[in-house]
C-alpha cells in the first residue's frame, strides 16, 4: 500500500508516533503506538523497526499486517537503537520459530547468502572458509531435510538434538535409496 509507505517513511524521517492496529498472537487486532526507525525489505517483505511505547522495547512489524495507519504530531527523542537491517533480519529468522539452528558451513559468506535468503536465515563470517548459517524451524526434522539441501559439508552448533534429527533423517533416505535393509523399514527400492 503506498499511502502505507509514505506515512511510515514520513514518520521514519520526522520523528513522529505512529498509531495503527496490528494482529495480535492468538488473540484479533491490538492497536499499537511506535517510534519508528526505519523500513527494512529483506527481499519479499518489508518491516519496520520501532520502539513499541506499550511494551517499552524494540519491535518489527510486518507492513501487509498494518491497518489504519496513523501519524500523530507526537515528536519522539531520538534513543540509541540496534542496527535496523541486522535487527529485522535476527527477528525475522529467529523468533517467530520454535527452534533456532546454528549450524557451521563449509562455504564463503557471500556463496553461501546466495543460497539462503535473508528471510530464510543469517550468514555470520566464521574462518578458513566457514560460514555460521543462524536458521529456525518449528520441527528439527523439516531444519535437517532442508539443510541437507545446502550440499555443503556442515557441523551442527546447536541445538544439540539436531544432529539427531539428521540422524533419522540419514536413515530414511538409505533406505529410500536401497542402501539398508533395516528390520521394518517403511521405505522399498522398486
Amino acid at each position: 500500500d503506498a499511502e502505507l509507505l509514505v506515512t511510515l517513511a514520513r514518520a521514519c524521517r520526522d520523528g513522529v508516533r505512529v498509531r495503527f492496529h496490528y494482529p495480535g498472537r492468538g488473540a484479533g487486532e491490538q492497536e499499537r503506538t511506535v517510534e519508528p526507525i526505519r523500513m527494512v525489505t529483506t527481499g519479499r517483505r518489508w518491516y519496520l523497526m520501532a520502539w513499541d511505547v506499550d511494551r517499552a522495547d524494540w519491535r518489527t512489524f510486518r507492513l501487509d499486517r498494518i491497518r489504519a495507519a496513523v501519524a500523530t504530531t507526537w515528536r519522539f527523542p531520538a534513543r540509541e537503537h540496534p542496527d535496523p537491517v541486522a535487527f529485522v533480519q535476527r527477528a525475522v529468522t529467529g523468533a517467530p520459530y520454535r527452534y533456532l539452528a546454528r549450524v557451521r558451513v563449509h562455504a564463503e559468506p557471500e556463496r553461501l547468502r546466495e543460497l539462503v535468503p535473508p528471510q530464510v536465515g543469517r550468514v555470520e563470517d566464521d574462518s578458513d572458509g566457514w560460514s555460521v548459517l543462524v536458521v529456525g524451524g518449528d520441527s528439527l526434522d523439516w531444519l535437517a531435510a532442508h539443510l541437507a539441501r545446502l550440499d555443503h559439508e556442515m557441523e551442527v552448533l546447536e541445538p544439540p538434538e539436531l544432529r539427531e534429527a539428521a540422524g533419522r533423517l540419514a536413515r530414511r533416505l538409505a533406505v529410500l535409496a536401497g542402501a539398508t535393509s533395516e528390520p521394518g523399514a517403511r521405505c522399498r527400492s522398486v
